[in-house]
């Protein structure tokens, strides 16, 4: 698909390391991210799965953590927390340390919100 896109505002990475699992994704995004811009203002996970978010989650995300304390706030469903999840600059730096399989679920989560 990527002979399809429109890449006027979109940044793509290649994870050479995909075999590794979600974490060597993240870490890809992120660390582009961070190259781009290294003083990102916080970060956005989501899913490729989940086509029914909207911007007002994403918002809503967004407006919860500057009106908290919280440095990761958190969607919640099916009594479980996860993706999108926002993460404020502080913990941007602890997403590049998970490892293999992991996702951000082993990222310090007691400081979460729930959305």
């Amino acid at each position: 698909i990527k002979n399809k896109i429109d890449f006027t505002n979109i940044h793509l990475t290649y994870n050479s390391d995909w075999q590794e699992g979600m974490a060597s994704s993240i870490r890809s995004g992120i660390n582009m991210l961070t190259e781009l811009n290294p003083t990102v203002e916080g970060v956005i996970i989501m899913v490729c799965d989940q086509p029914h978010t909207t911007s007002k989650l994403l918002n809503e995300l967004l407006t919860t953590y500057l009106s908290s304390n919280k440095q990761i706030v958190s969607s919640a469903y099916e009594n479980t927390l996860g993706p999108p999840v926002f993460f404020s600059p502080e913990y941007v730096s602890r997403i590049t340390q998970i490892e293999r399989r992991n996702g951000c679920k082993k990222v310090d989560h007691s400081i979460c919100r729930r959305s």
